[in-house]
Order: C-alpha cells, then structure tokens, then sequence
C-alpha cells in the first residue's frame, strides 16, 4: 500500500514538473499574511472619513512631479484601494463592488482580521505605501451587540501603477471589551458585520 501511495505522490510530482522544493517554498509563501498595525486614534479615524486633500492634490504639491517626498505622506488624505474579491473603497466607504465578489473577502481567523488588499505600486518605495486598521476607541451596542466601528486607512504615492496584492492581518487585541466575550467588528465600507471572539 506503502508503495503504491509513493508511487501515485511520485507520478503526481513528475507530472507537475515543478520541484518538490519549488512546491514547498510556493506553498510557505502563500501562507504568509503580513502584519499590520491597528491604532486606536480618534482623530486619526475621523481623517480617514474626512481627509483634508484629495491625493491628486497630495501629488501636485511635490517639488519635482516624479519625485514624491515620504514627508507628504503625513498630510490628511486617503486612496482608493480595492479588498479583492470585494470592491474598491475609499475613507471607509463602497466605490464599486466587484461583479464576481468573494462570500468572505475579509475575515476574522486566530484573533486577526485578514484581507487581501489591491493597489497600484511597483516603484519599491515602502514609505510611499501605508495602510493600519484605525478604531476611534469608542464600542456601542447595536443591532449585533456590542460593537466597533473600524476603518482602513490607507495612503498611496506611489506613481508606479503595477497591480499589487497583499495579504494583510490585523491584531484585534486592542478592540477587547473587559466585560464580553465577544465584540462585532464592523469595518466601514464592507458589507457585514463581523464576530471576533475570545476568551
């Protein structure tokens, strides 16, 4: 039976014609979910709703067009970005929905809230590229009791315009309520709410 099963596993890598270590490193790779802060910032969540510029004004106000200064990203803006398998958003709202959207694009695994997030890069500058998960601190018992209201911020200057996919997580410690077990997590812009559990 031993054999039989090595020999199927061994017909099945040759027909692949990818090496088992090429398979494995593939595989560890696909596994692999980047952290990212979230802050518990009132202020700040009330930029990302509300941001000051819009970014094409961010971009003009650079002293050289193709040069953007990582200082610019301290101003009040936000950019679109898109939840693949979802849509694009922008300040915590729905721009468009993708015609083929996913059940969960986002979800909540291990005490992390995971998505994939889509935008426009490729220059290999990082501090042109931000994003956190920012909460204003404040919970409220709604229609799925207690609940958070979340927001994705996310800064992009970005002027390379490769599509890139990044899987991201975010820490959801810091949303724990010392009198629940349990807390509905409501990122604006998507479209339910979701339950973060814990002990």
């Amino acid at each position: 039976m031993r054999r039989m099963l090595y020999l199927v596993l061994s017909a099945m890598t040759i027909a692949s014609c990818v090496p088992l270590d090429q398979q494995y490193a593939q595989q560890q790779y696909e596994d692999v979910w980047y952290n990212k802060p979230l802050m518990v910032n009132p202020s700040m969540f009330e930029q990302v709703l509300k941001p000051e510029y819009q970014e094409r004004s961010i971009i003009e106000m650079a002293e050289h067009p193709l040069r953007i200064q990582p200082e610019l990203m301290k101003q009040s803006f936000q950019s679109e970005y898109s939840i693949y398998g979802y849509g694009t958003l922008q300040s915590g709202k729905l721009l468009r929905r993708s015609p083929n959207s996913l059940l969960e694009a986002v979800f909540i695994e291990n005490g992390y809230l995971k998505c994939r997030i889509g935008y426009g890069g490729g220059a290999g500058e990082d501090q042109l590229i931000e994003m956190g998960l920012i909460w204003n601190g404040e919970y409220y018992y709604g229609e799925h009791g207690l609940t958070v209201d979340v927001a994705i911020s996310f800064k992009d200057l970005d002027l390379r315009r490769a599509m890139i996919i990044e899987k991201v997580k975010f820490n959801l410690l810091a949303l724990q309520h010392p009198e629940s077990s349990r807390v509905s997590v409501n990122l604006l812009g998507y479209h339910r709410v979701l339950d973060y559990s814990y002990d």
